[in-house]
């Protein structure tokens, strides 16, 4: 596995440089975005006054708020700190180990990365601010400048990446001193959690609070519910056990881990479709529904828009009515598309709403996706599939490369590929076993906290016969 480059710079949130999604932060760090002297300099310095007037900003509501400010705990004794998203995307899982939780006697208190907290009976999320006193902020400012000063070094070398670098990481400097407060607020507040558990162990969140907890002798444990690559933002990942899903992902963090990174564990949640009390749409009968896929950081504008040709090219091979199902961070990508392809795209259903995800998918007659997570439920479901590759990199680590599903290659060429429409519905029975075969569908929630919470136990008793 490649080793990290300009570690002591990005490592204030390594997953936001070196991620394969598309942002300033990983086009800059993939050498894909080059800014100039002048450009850095523009960045630097609205880093440094957006910074001063968001802890400005917080110091005076602490002030304004401080006889307010609630100390009510919001979970009650034994809980278990899961971090989380908190999108819709997210949703059924979250709701999937609250559930579990509360069943074997303890309460959840969710921790969503840049919003807040929330006790599982509460409705509302609680933003940073109503627990974080002016102290609190007026050490992250303290700490955040002290670190920014140090780092002044790097506006001056001769190295424009590593000045680029820099200068972006000055807001993830103050973040995670906010996050470090949080963290450190919330234990005196609620309490110690017997363990915590993150759904996203890449986010910088995760990376600070894992790193608190830890000393603190609290068992960490990590899980991912998506598609996952060998991409270098694992390495960043500090939980003590981490689960997986499938036999393909415990391969990949072996190779990346070794003997010197988190037990692996076998422990499967997976991230599926939320149900959402909605009207049925007007589709047809029978469509095939094609998956837009979320721009890559080193992916070019010219091979995004291929895959949606390649995809719109496969639907109109199908003969069916056309249903498009758009990535939500790729919305302006696919505005651009639809408008300059006008002529091969009707007639066509275009829709947005994630919340449509499990409709679509249960509906449809044949699914086209790269492969993405919404294919765990298309999978379960037995829909026949065809994944369509979006570039080289990404494909030689899809996980669902040795599945009997029907694969359309980067190079191969749409107007000589031969479809077997008929193989392809009947392989759909095929991939289902291959799945259930591969993943660890029996290893679910109730398996992955009844370990993580036995973890606890085991870690309590070793350190009272320490003693």
């Amino acid at each position: 596995m490649k080793t990290l480059d300009y570690h002591e710079i990005i490592k204030w949130d390594t997953t936001n440089f070196v991620t394969l999604h598309d942002n300033v932060a990983s086009r800059v760090y993939y050498g894909k975005l080059q800014p100039t002297m002048l450009q850095d300099l523009g960045i630097f310095t609205r880093s440094i006054l957006a910074g001063i007037a968001r802890i400005g900003h917080a110091i005076i509501k602490s002030i304004a708020g401080n006889k307010k400010r609630s100390k009510l705990k919001l979970v009650e004794l034994p809980y278990l700190l899961l971090i989380t998203i908190g999108s819709a995307k997210y949703a059924s899982e979250e709701n999937e180990i609250v559930t579990t939780c509360k069943l074997k006697g303890y309460d959840v208190l969710s921790v969503y990365p840049s919003h807040g907290i929330k006790g599982s009976s509460s409705p509302h999320i609680l933003p940073y601010r109503s627990f974080l006193k002016a102290r609190d902020y007026l050490h992250v400012m303290i700490q955040w400048g002290w670190h920014v000063i140090l780092g002044l070094k790097n506006l001056i070398t001769m190295d424009s990446k590593q000045r680029s670098l820099y200068v972006l990481s000055i807001t993830s400097i103050q973040k995670f001193f906010i996050d470090l407060a949080a963290i450190k607020q919330i234990i005196s507040i609620q309490g110690k959690p017997v363990a915590s558990l993150s759904l996203c162990p890449t986010a910088s969140t995760s990376i600070i609070f894992n790193d608190h907890l830890r000393r603190q002798g609290i068992v960490t444990g990590g899980l991912r519910t998506q598609t996952t690559s060998e991409e270098l933002e694992h390495q960043a990942i500090n939980a003590d056990i981490m689960y997986c899903k499938s036999l393909h992902e415990l391969g990949i963090f072996n190779n990346i881990f070794g003997s010197d990174g988190p037990d692996l564990r076998k422990g499967c949640i997976l991230s599926l479709p939320k149900v959402y009390p909605l009207e049925p749409l007007h589709l047809p009968d029978e469509y095939i529904l094609l998956l837009g896929t979320a721009p890559g950081a080193e992916q070019s504008a010219g091979s995004y828009a291929q895959y949606n040709t390649r995809i719109f090219s496969i639907g109109a091979n199908s003969g069916l009515p056309i249903v498009f199902k758009g990535h939500n961070l790729a919305r302006d990508y696919d505005n651009q598309w639809f408008s300059q392809h006008t002529d091969i795209i009707n007639p066509c259903i275009r829709i947005s709403d994630i919340c449509r995800n499990r409709e679509l998918v249960e509906r449809a007659t044949v699914i086209v996706s790269a492969a993405s997570t919404l294919l765990y439920y298309a999978i379960l479901c037995e829909k026949p599939i065809i994944i369509i590759d979006t570039y080289l990199k990404l494909f030689n680590s899809s996980e669902f490369s040795a599945s009997p599903i029907f694969f359309v290659h980067w190079n191969d060429l749409i107007e000589n590929l031969h479809i077997d429409w008929k193989g392809i519905v009947g392989s759909s029975r095929q991939a289902n076993q291959w799945f259930r075969e591969n993943y660890f569908l029996d290893h679910g929630a109730h398996h992955v906290i009844k370990d993580l919470l036995s973890s606890y136990s085991a870690d309590k008793l070793h350190c009272k016969s320490s003693k």
